[in-house]
């Protein structure tokens, strides 16, 4: 009887080790529990916001502005909510509510991607420090690439630094691909007849001959009244003197010393001090039209 030549025992060796393998890796594999992987939703759209992100990107599509967006709420993105809610006749709580996001509706992704064109990086250039270098500047756009990217998306400079991590903002060049919200107006504004600017509440907002809304932005004015603008008589003078029968009613304006002196006014002009009333302001407008403030 001959004896097992060498490579033969080795594999006879091999061939046990991998049987026994195979035996362990199916004895392990009954006794784990079996691991479910879900998979990854495919998003669709239209569907309804589900984030204070996807909900300020909806707005500005609306242009109903909530000041840059970041995904934070804040005072503004909360004056933003109650204009939309207000115009959707929803209970205006200036919460992102359960009613309030399946009326705002995002119908492509919220964000986009955004390509810097050597034209974009052209238009650059450092904003003089007084007013008589601004006004020899070929324009006054934008200082860095960060701002007009900012500017463009209607997003604070800290939130797109967030979304485009590994950019070198201070050496950004032309075919750059950076990624920002896209707030394109979902359709195009109607003709607007009026527009509403309420001091106390910061915002000023575009109404169409229905009154019904159509864009909203926050405003700000200076804190302190010398800073504020000022206005004078001179352009309701002379038109007065050109044409005698144009009906006037003078109002306060921003600055306490407007009306030191009422003498300013002609003899029996209509006069509305503020803070008034929207009825006490329709009043004295039919007082001065019509005469009466009923006609």
């Amino acid at each position: 009887m001959h004896s097992p030549s060498l490579p033969a025992l080795r594999r006879l060796a091999c061939l046990a080790a991998l049987t026994f393998s195979l035996a362990s890796a199916a004895a392990v594999l009954a006794a784990a529990p079996l691991v479910a992987f879900k998979p990854v939703a495919v998003r669709t759209y239209p569907r309804p916001v589900e984030s204070m992100l996807e909900a300020q990107i909806v707005l500005a599509r609306h242009a109903i502005s909530c000041g840059p967006i970041d995904g934070l709420s804040g005072a503004q993105t909360a004056a933003a909510l109650i204009a939309f809610q207000q115009n959707q006749q929803l209970p205006a709580t200036g919460r992102l509510d359960e009613a309030t996001r399946n009326a705002l509706v995002l119908t492509t992704p919220p964000l986009k991607q955004l390509v810097v064109t050597a034209d974009d990086l052209a238009r650059l250039q450092p904003l003089s420090p007084t007013w008589l270098g601004k006004s020899r500047q070929t324009s006054l756009a934008y200082e860095n690439a960060l701002e007009l990217v900012s500017e463009r998306t209607h997003s604070g400079p800290a939130f797109i630094r967030r979304l485009n991590p590994a950019v070198d903002w201070s050496a950004i060049t032309p075919g750059t691909i950076l990624s920002v919200p896209d707030v394109e107006l979902d359709a195009p504004l109607a003709k607007p007849a009026l527009l509403h600017v309420r001091l106390a509440d910061h915002a000023l907002e575009a109404r169409d001959d229905t009154d019904a809304l159509i864009a909203h932005f926050p405003v700000s004015i200076a804190k302190k009244v010398e800073k504020r603008p000022v206005g004078e008589l001179h352009v309701a003078q002379h038109v007065r003197r050109r044409f005698p029968a144009v009906k006037v009613l003078y109002q306060t304006g921003f600055s306490d010393r407007l009306f030191e002196n009422r003498s300013e006014l002609e003899e029996g002009a209509a006069f509305l001090e503020k803070p008034f009333t929207a009825r006490g302001l329709r009043e004295a407008a039919r007082l001065v039209l019509f005469g009466s403030i009923n006609p």
